[in-house]
């Protein structure tokens, strides 16, 4: 079954699956790519099993930088997940239920590609002293889908992930057949056209919290009382998220992924 009025991608949930809109890239040169119709029956493709693991590669950016990815099932279209940074390893990921069971869901209707950003996972550490620029960031996706073959993809950016997806599709919209964001924002502080997001002092507060706590049981049910509320006081799915975030980031590059976050600038600046 094919979707060819309204774009969606149905992911499944307990619940029955929540929607979300993908919508067309538009680039700095105000073309837009088109949209592409997306198969969401859940018979197009059996889901895959469950205890099969991809094989972990690595692609190297123009920077030097090792980015280590994976590549899951086939299809007509190529889906590049671009993860949070608190759940990124490709390794570790497939052992959290929630996340496993929608990127397999992805990869029963097109060729996956997970990969973890730099900083995270099992890819390059970054310098806190120096950190990389959005515009570097953006190219560990360019990577990737250069090492897979990949000439164009929808992007699906998770989070402070959105802020690559943007730039690249701003960049490269020959390459962006679309994109995917949960949970993105414009910028990365408080401002008047932005006033729901954290003020300097409370992003401050934050990386005190990092420094302090990070790889705790306190940490991971305060992270969790916020992004999931419903399971904060679920102890395997706290044991579960934990571990997760620990292997994402050592404390340095959870200090460092803060910064970064933080210290976004407004998208659309970068993009006219």
């Amino acid at each position: 079954m094919l979707d060819t009025g309204h774009p969606q991608l149905r992911l499944p949930s307990s619940t029955g699956g929540p929607r979300c809109w993908w919508s067309s890239a538009t680039s700095r040169r105000g073309r837009v790519a088109p949209c592409l119709a997306v198969p969401h029956d859940a018979a197009v493709r059996p889901f895959y099993d469950a205890s099969y693991v991809p094989q972990t590669r690595y692609a190297k950016t123009a920077d030097g930088v090792h980015i280590a990815y994976q590549v899951l099932g086939e299809g007509p279209f190529d889906i590049v997940f671009v993860n949070s940074n608190f759940s990124s390893n490709v390794e570790i990921l497939w052992e959290w239920e929630e996340l496993a069971a929608s990127l397999r869901w992805l990869a029963a209707r097109g060729r996956l590609v997970v990969f973890d950003r730099r900083g995270t996972g099992l890819s390059d550490s970054v310098s806190g002293d120096r950190l990389p620029t959005l515009e570097a960031r953006m190219d560990d996706i360019g990577a990737v889908m250069d090492a897979v073959g990949i000439a164009r993809a929808i992007l699906y950016g998770l989070e402070d992930a959105a802020a690559q997806c943007f730039m690249f599709a701003a960049t490269y919209p020959e390459r962006t057949a679309a994109i995917i964001t949960f949970g993105a924002a414009s910028r990365g502080t408080w401002a008047p056209d932005a006033p729901w997001l954290w003020t300097e002092e409370r992003w401050a507060s934050w990386l005190g919290q990092i420094e302090g706590g990070w790889g705790t049981s306190k940490f991971t049910e305060d992270v969790a009382t916020v992004v999931f509320p419903s399971r904060a006081r679920d102890p395997r799915f706290l044991q579960t998220y934990g571990r997760a975030m620990r292997q994402s980031m050592r404390p340095a590059d959870a200090l460092a992924s803060g910064r970064m976050h933080m210290e976004r600038r407004m998208y659309a600046t970068s993009f006219h």
